[in-house]
């Protein structure tokens, strides 16, 4: 049978250590009253009454309704540390590592600033410059097509409306030439 893992075992033992203190503190905290939910407002005997009073079931509903949203509340605190405990080791190797890197770091971080984003700004800056020329110019052409197409939809609506139908299509027929009236222009 396999050995289980004692950084698995260890870490669960943290874990359960990390929720169940909070919450034995959460439910038991030291004070000098014998009340878990003590009054808000005044002190008054009726309201000392009054929580006798309730049963025991709703007790035991608020306290368990107590342990889950505190359980939740440590499991969701400790669910997002849990990440950021492998990274622990490396706040020890780490600064030693970058001190010994910082100017080849330096040097790559001064080649990308002027091979790539000295470029990028000055293109984004030009082409911020001339957004408006561009936006103008395209609406001039979308303006310019809608209106060309417009007008000869409207001519040819219009036309064979006005001149009649015969008349619109010898007017838009080309004209035939006879090769004898060519034949005397060339000589």
């Amino acid at each position: 049978m396999a050995r289980p893992n004692p950084v698995v075992h260890i870490a669960l033992v943290l874990a359960a250590v990390y929720i169940c203190v909070p919450l034995y503190f959460h439910f038991f905290p030291y004070s000098s009253s014998k009340s878990n939910f003590p009054a808000s407002g005044s002190s008054n005997a009726s309201d000392d009454t009054q929580s006798k009073s309730n049963p025991p079931a709703l007790y035991f509903l608020a306290l368990l309704n107590r342990f889950i949203l505190a359980s939740m509340s440590y499991t969701w605190t400790f669910m997002t540390h849990l990440p950021h405990v492998p990274l622990y080791p490396l706040r020890i190797v780490l600064p030693p590592i970058l001190t010994i890197l910082h100017p080849a770091i330096l040097a790559v971080k001064l080649i990308m600033d002027a091979v790539i984003l000295t470029p990028y700004r000055i293109v984004s800056k030009v082409a911020e410059f001339f957004y408006p020329l561009y936006v103008f110019c395209g609406v001039a052409c979308v303006f310019g097509a809608i209106l060309g197409l417009g007008g000869r939809l409207l001519s040819n609506a219009l036309i064979p409306s006005i001149l009649g139908q015969r008349t619109a299509e010898t007017s838009l027929a080309k004209p035939k030439r006879s090769n004898g009236s060519r034949k005397k222009m060339l000589r």
